[in-house]
Order: C-alpha cells, then sequence, then structure tokens
C-alpha cells in the first residue's frame, strides 16, 4: 500500500529533524578532530623549537574550541561558519608560514567535504561559497605560490615529514568524515524507518477519512476510514485524478472546494458539517476540515459524527425531559399549595363543628359528609403528589420502629367503620410470632395497606373481607412478613389482571357508583410503593368468588422498645396555657381557623400577615414559639427565617414550626435545612401540631416522663367513650354491638389470663396482656390499657414475678368490673330511650 499524503507530510518534518541531528552529530565530531589535530601539531613544533609556528596554531584551536561551544549550544549555523571559515583561513596562514612544501594544503580536501555534509540541503549559497573558497585557496597555492616561498625556513628532512605526516593526515581525515557519513546515515535511515512505522501506526488508529485536493478540485490522494470496507489499493488509486464532482455530491463538492479558497486566503482551518442519508435510512453526520498544505493544495479530514450527534440530541431531550419533569413538579407544588389551604379551612373547622355537642343529629351529619367529603379530595390530592414524586424518583422510604401486629389490627379496626356501611364484615389474622418491632415505613405500609382494603370493600357487595399478616421467614436479624387482603367480591377477569396496576385504569363494577369512584391511581401507587419498599403485589382472582392481593416484604427486627406515647387525650394534658405564638400566615381563613384552634389550648396568639411583619414583631417582643408559612407576599418565610436567626434579633433562638401546603420532600428539605425546627403540612392535622407544640416547647415532646405519664393516666376516667369516632358515637346500634362485644370477648380473655398467671406462663401472659390491650384502648380505657402494658413488658423480659402478676390481674379485674358495670348502664339507658 502507498504511503499516503499524512504519512509523507509527517515523515517530511520528521527527516528534517533528523537532518539536524546528523549536522549537530557531525560538526561536534569534526571540531574534536580539528581540536585534536590542533594540539598535536602545536605541541610538536613546540618540541622541535618552532615557538612561532606552534603560537600560530594557538588561535585557529580556540576559534575551533568555540565551534564546538557552539554547537553543544544548539547554534549550529553560527557553528559552522565558525568552523568553516576557521579551517580555509588556518590552512591558508600554515602553508603561507611553512610553504607548499610541507603539504598543509592537502588538508583543504577533508575541509571542503566537511562543508559539503554538515550544511543544510537547503543552505545551496553557503555550500557553493565554502566549496569556492576551499576550491580558491587549494588553487591560488599550487599555481601562485612558489615552491620554496615561505615565512619560515625548515630543514629539507622536517619538510619531507611534514609533507608526510600531513598527507597522512588529509587521507586520514577524509576518510574518517566518509565513515561518518555513512554511520549517520545509517542511524538516520533506521530512525526514519521506526518512524515510518510509528505514523503509519497512527494513522491507522485515526478514524478519519483524508483527501487531498487542488483548487480546480481534483484529488490528488486519498485515505479511507480504517473502519470502512470494501476499500482495496487499486479502489484507492481510482479515486486519484478524479474531479471531486464524480467522488461525492455536486452540492458537497461546490461547498469543499469553498472551504478550500476560505483556507487559502486566510491561512486558517475551515471546519463545517454536512448531513445525508445513509442506506440504513439513518441520517448520516459528517465533519469536513479543511487545513491548508501549499499555495495551491489543501488536505481535508472527514470524520463521521453521526453517533456524537444522536449522542448530542438525546442529551438535549433528556435535558427537556427533565426541564418538564421540574416545571410538572413545580406546577403540582403550586397546585397543591392552592388546593390544600382551602382544604385547611374546610376540614378544620369541620372538626371544630364536630366537637360541638349542642349540634342536631341532622347538623352532624351535614358536617361529617363536608368532612368525609374533604378527606376524600386531600386522598385524591395525595394520591397525584405521590405518583408525581415517583416517577420523578423523589420519593423517598423512611425507616423507624414499629409493631406490625398493632399497625394491622388498627388499621382493619379503622376500616370496619366504613365496611359497616355495606354491611360487611372485616375480620383481621394477625401471626403472633411476627417480631413485636420491625424495622420499616409504617406510613407508607398503612398506605398500601388502606388502597387494597378500600378497593376489596368498593368491589364486594355482600360477605366479608380479610386482612392477613403471616411471618414467612425469619432468620438472623431479618424477618419477612407477608401481607394479604382478600375479599367475597365480584373478582377480576384473567384477562384484565396484566392491566390493574395502570394508572386511571378502573374496573367496572355494573352500575355500582361506589365501584365506580375514585381515581385509577390507588394500585399503580401501591405497586410503586411496594417495589420501593423490597417487594411485589401478586393477585389471585376467581370471578364471582373474590379476590387476593398479596405482598411480601422484608424487615429488620429492632431489639430496643419503641418509646411509649400517651393517646391524644392524655398528650393533651400537657398544659400549653399561658405560651405565646407568633402566627406568620397571610390567608386570613387559615388565621381564622388556627387562631380558633391554638386558643382552645389557651395559647396566645399574634398575627402576621406577611414576612415583614413577622421579622418586625419578632424584633419587638419575645415569643416561645413562631409558626411560620413558606409562601407569603412582601418576604417568603425562609427569607423572614434568615432575618430572624440573626444574633440581634431576640428570637434567634425561638424554635419556628413551618407550616405549608407544599407536600413535597424536597420542599420539607429545604425548610429543614434552613433553620426550620418542625415541619406541617395543610390542612393541619390537630394532633400533629399539638405534638410538635409540646415536641418543640419541651425537647421531650410527647413523650413524657414515665412517672409523670402515669400520673396522668391515673387521673383519666377508666372508660372514656368520647375518645371513640364520632361516626360510631352517632350510630347508636353500632355503639351498643361494639361495647356487647368488648364485653364478652374480654371476659374470655381475662379468664384465659387468670390461667397463665396461675401457671406462671410468661409467653401466654405476653401474647394475652398485649391482645387484651388493643381491646382495652379500643373503647378508651387507657388506666386498664397501662396496667396490661406492664405485664406485656415484664412478661417480655422475663423479669416479671407471679405475685406481680397477680397484683396487676387484681386491679385489671377490677377496672373490667366497674367498665362493665357503666357499659351495662349506657345500653339499658339507651333501649329505655329507644323504647
Amino acid at each position: 500500500m502507498p504511503l499516503s499524503v499524512l504519512n509523507k507530510l509527517l515523515l517530511s518534518a520528521k527527516t528534517a529533524h533528523l537532518d539536524d541531528v546528523r549536522r549537530k552529530a557531525l560538526t561536534s565530531r569534526y571540531c574534536l578532530v580539528g581540536i585534536f589535530t590542533c594540539l598535536a601539531f602545536s605541541l610538536l613544533y613546540a618540541v622541535l623549537g618552532y615557538y612561532m609556528l606552534a603560537l600560530a596554531i594557538l588561535p585557529v584551536l580556540v576559534l575551533i574550541s568555540f565551534a564546538l561551544y557552539l554547537t553543544l549550544s544548539h547554534k549550529l549555523t553560527a557553528a559552522t561558519h565558525v568552523m568553516l571559515l576557521t579551517a580555509n583561513i588556518g590552512l591558508l596562514m600554515l602553508t603561507v608560514l611553512v610553504g607548499k612544501a610541507s603539504g598543509t594544503h592537502y588538508l583543504y580536501f577533508p575541509v571542503a567535504i566537511a562543508g559539503i555534509t554538515i550544511l543544510p540541503a537547503a543552505a545551496r549559497r553557503e555550500m557553493y561559497f565554502y566549496m569556492f573558497l576551499s576550491v580558491t585557496c587549494l588553487l591560488g597555492i599550487l599555481f601562485l605560490m612558489p615552491a620554496q616561498a615561505a615565512y619560515l625556513h625548515m630543514p629539507a628532512d622536517m619538510l619531507a615529514f611534514d609533507h608526510s605526516i600531513t598527507l597522512l593526515l588529509a587521507l586520514g581525515t577524509t576518510l574518517l568524515i566518509g565513515y561518518n557519513m555513512l554511520s549517520v546515515n545509517r542511524e538516520i535511515l533506521n530512525s526514519l524507518q521506526a518512524s515510518q512505522g510509528q505514523h503509519q501506526a497512527l494513522l491507522d488508529g485515526v478514524p478519519d477519512q483524508i483527501l487531498r485536493f487542488n483548487l480546480e478540485g481534483t484529488c490528488l490522494d486519498f485515505r479511507p476510514s480504517p473502519a470502512a470496507e470494501g476499500f482495496d489499493e487499486g479502489e484507492q488509486q481510482r479515486y486519484i485524478g478524479q474531479p471531486l464532482g464524480r467522488l461525492m455530491a455536486p452540492k458537497l463538492a461546490v461547498k469543499l472546494l469553498d472551504a478550500a479558497k476560505t483556507t487559502l486566503a486566510s491561512g486558517r482551518p475551515t471546519t463545517f458539517e454536512w448531513s445525508s442519508g445513509a442506506p440504513t435510512g439513518r441520517i448520516s453526520l459528517q465533519e469536513f476540515r479543511v487545513t491548508r498544505l501549499n499555495m495551491g493544495e489543501v488536505i481535508t479530514l472527514i470524520r463521521d459524527i453521526s453517533d456524537r450527534h444522536e449522542q448530542e440530541v438525546h442529551k438535549k431531550a433528556k435535558e427537556a425531559a427533565e426541564h418538564t419533569a421540574k416545571l410538572k413538579s413545580e406546577f403540582l407544588s403550586s397546585m397543591s399549595h392552592e388546593i390544600r389551604t382551602p382544604m385547611n379551612i374546610i376540614m378544620g373547622l369541620s372538626r371544630l363543628l364536630l366537637k360541638e355537642r349542642s349540634l342536631s343529629s341532622m347538623v352532624r351529619e351535614n358536617v361529617e359528609a363536608i368532612r368525609f367529603s374533604a378527606e376524600n379530595l386531600l386522598t385524591i390530592v395525595n394520591d397525584i403528589l405521590d405518583l408525581s414524586k415517583i416517577e420523578a424518583g423523589k420519593l423517598s422510604i423512611t425507616l423507624s420502629g414499629f409493631d406490625v401486629r398493632d399497625l394491622v389490627r388498627k388499621h382493619v379496626n379503622f376500616v370496619k367503620l366504613y365496611a359497616g356501611e355495606r354491611k360487611l364484615e372485616v375480620q383481621a389474622h394477625v401471626d403472633e410470632d411476627i417480631p413485636p418491632l420491625l424495622q420499616g415505613d409504617s406510613v407508607r405500609l398503612n398506605q398500601v395497606l388502606m388502597n387494597l382494603t378500600g378497593n376489596a370493600i368498593k368491589f364486594t357487595k355482600r360477605g366479608r373481607v380479610t386482612v392477613r399478616a403471616e411471618l414467612v421467614k425469619r432468620k438472623a436479624e431479618q424477618a419477612v412478613v407477608r401481607f394479604s387482603v382478600s375479599d367475597t367480591g365480584i373478582g377480576i377477569p384473567s384477562e384484565k389482571i396484566q392491566f390493574i396496576f395502570e394508572q386511571f385504569n378502573q374496573l367496572q363494577a355494573g352500575e355500582d357508583t361506589l365501584a365506580k369512584s375514585g381515581t385509577g391511581l390507588g394500585l399503580a401507587i401501591s405497586q410503586k410503593l411496594v417495589n420501593l419498599m423490597g417487594g411485589n403485589i401478586e393477585v389471585e382472582s376467581v370471578i364471582g368468588l373474590g379476590s387476593t392481593f398479596s405482598f411480601e416484604l422484608p424487615f429488620t427486627i429492632c431489639h430496643e422498645q419503641p418509646p411509649v406515647t400517651l393517646h391524644p387525650k392524655a398528650m393533651q394534658a400537657s398544659d400549653l396555657s399561658g405560651v405565646s405564638v407568633l402566627l406568620a400566615e397571610d390567608n386570613s381563613m387559615n388565621q381564622f381557623y388556627a387562631r380558633q384552634l391554638l386558643s382552645s389550648w389557651n395559647i396566645q396568639v399574634e398575627l402576621a400577615n406577611n414576612g415583614i411583619e413577622v421579622v418586625e414583631k419578632s424584633r419587638q417582643h419575645k415569643y416561645d414559639l413562631i409558626l411560620m408559612d413558606l409562601q407569603m407576599p412582601v418576604m417568603d418565610g425562609l427569607e423572614a427565617l434568615k432575618k430572624i436567626r440573626t444574633a440581634a434579633n431576640p428570637n434567634h433562638k425561638t424554635p419556628v414550626i413551618c407550616i405549608s401546603a407544599d407536600a413535597f420532600e424536597e420542599t420539607r428539605h429545604k425548610a429543614l435545612s434552613h433553620g426550620m425546627d418542625d415541619y406541617l403540612t395543610k390542612p393541619i392535622n390537630e394532633d400533629a401540631l399539638f405534638a410538635a407544640l409540646v415536641r418543640q416547647l419541651d425537647k421531650t415532646g410527647p413523650i413524657i416522663d414515665e412517672k409523670l405519664r402515669r400520673e396522668l393516666i391515673k387521673t383519666q376516667p377508666l372508660l372514656d367513650l368520647d375518645s371513640l369516632s364520632p361516626v360510631l358515637l352517632d350510630d347508636k346500634d353500632a355503639l351498643s354491638e361494639f361495647l356487647e362485644l368488648f364485653v364478652r370477648s374480654v371476659r374470655e380473655d381475662l379468664d384465659k389470663l387468670s390461667t397463665a398467671v396461675i401457671m406462671v406462663d410468661s409467653d401466654m401472659i405476653n401474647k394475652l396482656a398485649h391482645k387484651l390491650k388493643s381491646s382495652f384502648k379500643n373503647v378508651g380505657a387507657y388506666p386498664s390499657a397501662e396496667l396490661l402494658e406492664t405485664m406485656e413488658s415484664r412478661s417480655k423480659s422475663g423479669e416479671g414475678t407471679q405475685q406481680e402478676y397477680a397484683d396487676i390481674l387484681r386491679e385489671l379485674m377490677h377496672h373490667y368490673q366497674n367498665i362493665s358495670l357503666t357499659i351495662r348502664q349506657k345500653l339499658s339507658n339507651a333501649a329505655k330511650s329507644a323504647y
């Protein structure tokens, strides 16, 4: 394969470099030979008594030494001139001193040859000059100088000896110069061959096509891309000599010639891109870089940048998608704020109204309907926000220790109220072998169970819904729990099961309006949440018999007991009377509700309508706590917080709780990272707000001192039916059935507990105490639940004695008798009233 034009250019540059190396090596060697020769002759003449002749050689020695210094200093041109001039003039001077009979003029032959070898090929004038100088001096000596003419007279035998030595020196120097030329040239040739291989390897690694052409548009040389197939040496040769218009599209040839003219005129490379269709249907994009070679020729590197272009297109598409997702997130955040603000008012005022005992049954039902509808709307908003966060990858799982068994039971007790409206039975089957404390996301787990149970109730007209939690595997510090929700509903056709987890997909249930309600997002969100927690929802269904949704989740077993928290009624025994709060809120309805709520806890409230007012009032008065909205006019909450946290402000260490309608996690993280002490979302949850206030005002939080906690519980009534759901309290029949079930089931369990205490069976005591604790809590019997919690804790640790258990059981039986009597009296009064 012939050498490409680029390889030739590279080798040309390499050859020029090696020529300099060659000249430097020869010049330094010639200088050393000249220095040695001068020293030898100077010493010889001094020994023989020809002191003037020895001194005459010394200037020549000095000048040649100076030429060597210039050579080693990379001043090669100056060194060459100094050495050649010194050699020619020095030989002429020595010949004049001793005459031509000494044979000194024979040394002009090696000097002339040396001048040819150490001068660059481009320096023709200098080469001709020194050749002319050497020849002129030699001829002048031979034909113009008399044979006997000499400034210094030497004996004939000495002249004969000098003649012989000079002749041998001239011959030896000439041979030495020839040998040096051959050896240096051999080194240069080897170096050029190695460079040629390196340059060829370099070119083979360059993916570009290389094209050389002139301004007439004729191809002078061409090398295809190494990756191209079907090109051999003959194919390449056919390109050479062809006009560009035959080798490429006519429009491209014209553009390439224009680029060549621009490059030759400016001296700077020209780059442009050209797209064309490929046989595969893919758009091919090439980059042409035109570079000046000489006055009439250019060399062009042609590179295929189709892949790079596609990557840039994909990158731009990705950036556009991320920008769209960001806009979507901002839009949803804004809509969330706008929707949650009025929802906060509706739900908050509804709760306040439902606390009024003077409401008639009809008004209470209407208010309850408003509250229920608002909660449903809030559920839809939350579903949309959750889906958006999941799609954006911003929904994270928050791990904490919780009791799975207790969560499932509370969940079932909650949904029983809604299932009762459809005359459905809801059962809970909880495996007591499940460890009491597991680490996971209890909020997201409850959300999944709510979605699955809600669907089961929606699509079941008669029968039951069963929620199960079973221990599948336990190994070392890991436990796998299987959750399932079964119903006796209409079932799902097998061909539709694969579609039920798609967004906005809803199954139809005839004319059942309830079954058609919802957004169609519940199952899609549930599946994604379960996936985030490490599981996958599976479905089994038979038309007409019902469906079962199940999933398994891995948990880490916790050995530390969770902190015991009080029921909201007991928690609110924390006295907030006299606490001063600065409320920063621009919405007048939000101000009204928040003020009503805080005032009910005997909290002194001062209002600020925007960020500027917050800052000004915080400078004028010291508050116990500040409630701050994020989005306010004039100055937002974060900017106001920044000014409050300055050392000059008396409230720079005051706790600040952020209350925002923005439910996005990144907004919460942003607020906390900017110095907010807590973060609550609207609609304001009464219990969450109270807990946050207690937590910030007293860092022990709603978890109070054990001694104080027990004292608070002792002050509570044995039975607090007011703590039951208003829906249950308003349904007299359901309430009666609920209380009768409590009396019967608890009596049986207490008998079993008595037997376990007699047998000192710690495991059975632990299980029965845990079960009874939930039963007593369900009716608001918190003092009894506290006794059972103590019994459960002592039996679990193995530290309890039979006497301790007997004392607790005796007090518990006393509680039960009083509670049973109270319940029977209430049921009797309700029956008389109905009669």
